[in-house]
């Protein structure tokens, strides 16, 4: 989730995101990546959420990964879903036909994500079954539409095609351009599915997706005051359902307090400050010492870095091979830092100097 910038705050970033998680050590394997993008910065609190893809696997707040299931359920499954066991369920309504649910699809998608391994025929048999015994042949025929009309959907859907985002567009066009992709797949939903199984399947998607789509109208409206901005960040947030705005708040309190946490280690002078600054900002004593040990690692990692540098300074000079060159650095960093993750931290800061 967050990366460690190498130079001007190499731990900072990733010592916070781990250890407010309370899985940070500070002699664990850290993943250094040289350089900085926009989405390796920790992510700013005042920035909107982006939405999922419509049609991707994912769920605001919930996750897509399959729990693990015993060999005897498994012994049928293609090896994708093999070591799995299904995603959602099958319930009846009170007129005897399958209750259009999130979970409903959740079951859809597990199994037709196996069309690449399995036939459809195959799949549409299994499912089937599945509702057969459950209901009879009232909800066997109820799967077989539904799968008719879900199925016909996905194959439209992939023809959509993207917002076309680029680099030349402004603010405007680019919101123009998702909110009409947007709202393409809206009416492609209630085209193939009718609006309650759409509003059944991605009613939590589209919200958040209106949501998103709000926060981003309202931040690209350079005609609005700071007070007007927020207050129309929060109509959209109190539009949402209340499980989805709670969790929504409670990530924006985190990353609030994660960019404390994070303000605190660059201007903490020392140790006792870092921590008391630590604690006013909510971090528990154990993240508290897993953060000031981060932050003394890059301490004494600057320290270092400075008197490799200036050895370089006095060794270097005309005449050396670039191989040559190489291997000098290459044991001066063998004397200046003590572990092999730190002379990988020297080397791309090295990248990072000369680039």
């Amino acid at each position: 989730m967050y990366r460690i910038i190498v130079g001007g705050g190499l731990v900072l970033t990733l010592a916070l995101a781990l250890s407010v998680a309370d899985s940070f050590t500070p002699e664990a394997a850290l993943i250094v990546e040289a350089g900085e993008t926009p989405d390796a910065r920790a992510p700013d609190s005042s920035a909107p959420h982006v939405a999922p893809q419509p049609d991707s696997a994912s769920r605001v707040g919930r996750p897509r990964h399959h729990v693990q299931a015993s060999v005897s359920e498994t012994d049928f499954r293609p090896p994708s879903l093999a070591g799995t066991a299904e995603d959602g369920q099958l319930e009846l309504d009170t007129a005897g036909r399958l209750k259009r649910s999130l979970a409903l699809r959740d079951r859809l998608d597990y199994w037709l994500s196996a069309l690449h391994e399995l036939p459809e025929s195959d799949i549409r048999l299994r499912l089937e079954e599945e509702a057969r015994r459950l209901g009879g042949e009232r909800a066997a025929e109820d799967m077989r539409q539904l799968l008719d009309a879900y199925l016909a959907y996905l194959r439209a859907a992939d023809s959509v095609p993207a917002a076309p985002l680029n680099a030349g567009q402004s603010p405007s066009e680019a919101l123009q351009a998702l909110e009409t992709s947007f709202e393409a797949l809206q009416a492609l939903r209630i085209d193939y599915l009718g609006e309650e199984t759409a509003q059944a399947f991605f009613g939590e998607e589209e919200a958040y997706g209106r949501y998103t789509l709000d926060v981003l109208r309202a931040e690209s409206d350079r005609a609005l005051s700071t007070s007007e901005r927020a207050q129309r960040k929060q109509v959209a947030l109190a539009q949402l359902p209340d499980k989805m705005r709670a969790r929504i708040q409670a990530q924006a309190q985190e990353e609030n307090r994660l960019e404390q946490g994070l303000e605190a280690m660059q201007a903490a002078h020392n140790t006792d400050e870092l921590d008391r600054q630590l604690a006013e900002a909510g971090y528990t004593p154990a993240q508290r010492q897993t953060a000031i040990a981060a932050w003394q690692l890059e301490r004494e990692f600057d320290a270092a870095y400075a008197r490799y540098r200036e050895a370089i300074r006095q060794t270097s000079g005309p005449g050396l091979s670039a191989t040559d060159q190489q291997a000098a650095l290459e044991q001066l960093r063998q004397t200046y830092f003590d572990s092999p993750q730190l002379r990988e931290w020297a080397r791309l800061r090295d990248r990072i100097n000369q680039g």
